[in-house]
């Protein structure tokens, strides 16, 4: 899978914060922070979370100090259901202090990291993620419609916030993108599958589908037609469909609609999102062939 672009530059940023993270077996980022000054707790840094949320084991591992505080509903991709939360004094990235609210309290592990931290809580105006050197830059502010060479810039789409998403086109076919750096694959939604192929999903193969709070069945990763966004044609990627509550969740059922995880998004150099000027810019990682 290629993403191709020629005249590639990369990003130049004057970060006031610039975050090192790793990653986890999925290819997603995980960011260093602080619960009450302890950690740090490896989070997944997750563009495609309203909200901030622990595991069970991170909450155990605060101890005494954090306060119980009453369940919440989380909508994830495959289910929505109750959980507990909890209250913390305190929760910083690098230099950066997060504004503090709830936290829900998940079962599921992700894969071993401490929970997910939601883009949006952290009250940037600009989030630069280098996936060449798994690094997040949290910059004064830098104006992305300005700097196109090498480039492609998207508009958000401010119908469903906080959820990061953009228009994109598949095939011809205009797909609502949701960009979800805390998944680890590319879902689309019935609807969109049926526009691309003028045929329903074929349910004979099935594979589990795991959620942050819930599981479910989705089919069988198949080939994605060649996706644009902007000026980047992205080739070779797959895609699995599915009727997923998520998708029902944002009333997303009757428009070709997905999810576009890390399988498709690590393929980049980086990806820059500036919420004050509403502008995503992606950046391929070479003009070669690979």
């Amino acid at each position: 899978m290629r993403p191709e672009r020629s005249n590639n530059r990369p990003t130049r940023v004057d970060a006031r914060s610039l975050i090192v993270a790793r990653r986890d077996p999925g290819g997603r980022l995980l960011v260093p922070v602080k619960l009450n000054g302890r950690g740090p707790f490896q989070f997944i840094l997750n563009t495609g979370a309203g909200r901030s949320a622990v595991t069970n084991e991170t909450a155990r591992a605060l101890g005494p100090l954090v306060d119980e505080a009453p369940s919440i509903l989380v909508h994830g991709v495959t289910g929505s259901t109750a959980v507990p939360t909890i209250r913390v004094e305190s929760m910083s990235l690098g230099t950066m202090n997060i504004p503090v609210s709830p936290l829900p309290v998940l079962a599921n592990a992700f894969d071993g990291a401490d929970g997910f931290l939601s883009a949006s809580s952290l009250g940037s105006e600009c989030i630069v993620i280098d996936f060449i050197r798994s690094t997040v830059a949290l910059p004064n502010g830098i104006a992305l419609g300005r700097d196109r060479s090498g480039a492609a810039i998207a508009r958000m789409d401010s119908s469903h916030p906080p959820l990061l998403t953009i228009g994109t086109r598949v095939q011809a076919v205009a797909v609502k993108t949701i960009i979800d750096t805390g998944a680890h694959a590319t879902l689309g939604n019935l609807a969109m599958h049926y526009a691309l192929t003028n045929k329903a999903v074929d349910t004979s193969e099935r594979v589990e589908l795991v959620g942050a709070v819930a599981s479910g069945q989705i089919g069988s990763p198949q080939p994605l037609p060649m996706m644009e966004i902007g000026e980047l044609r992205i080739l070779g990627a797959r895609i699995a469909y599915g009727d997923l509550s998520l998708f029902e969740h944002l009333k997303l059922t009757a428009v070709p609609a997905m999810l576009l995880g890390m399988d498709i998004l690590g393929h980049f150099a980086s990806l820059a999102i500036d919420y004050k000027h509403e502008i995503v810019q992606f950046r391929a990682r070479t003009s070669k062939r690979s």
